[in-house]
């Protein structure tokens, strides 16, 4: 009814996390997704940061130390399951998030 009410969005750095040979693919992607260069500045750090973020965003955590699932484009289930991961991981937590498709959602309504 409502539409989508909120998003959330951050430019989180690679850090070294980029793989030997996938430099030009990553940069080729950023701008081409993003209008990002190699000079863009912007990129937060603070990966414990973002994942806080994140987790204010997605409502925070339940009793069960569960939080509830994000949701994304089809074609964006691949990054966001990445990113997600990379997240988690580099913030050295043990939560677990959740990727589905909004096509998931629908189908759930």
């Amino acid at each position: 009814e409502g539409g989508v009410i909120k998003t959330w969005h951050k430019f989180i750095s690679p850090l070294d996390s980029i793989p030997i040979g996938y430099k030009y693919r990553c940069i080729y992607h950023a701008r081409n997704t993003h209008f990002l260069t190699p000079d863009f500045d912007l990129y937060d750090n603070d990966i414990k940061g973002i994942l806080d973020s994140l987790v204010e965003f997605l409502g925070g955590v339940d009793d069960d130390d569960e939080l509830p699932p994000l949701y994304v484009m089809p074609d964006h289930m691949p990054a966001a399951d990445c990113i997600s991961d990379f997240i988690v991981t580099r913030a050295n937590s043990d939560l677990q998030i959740k990727v589905f498709t909004l096509t998931k959602l629908f189908q759930e309504l």
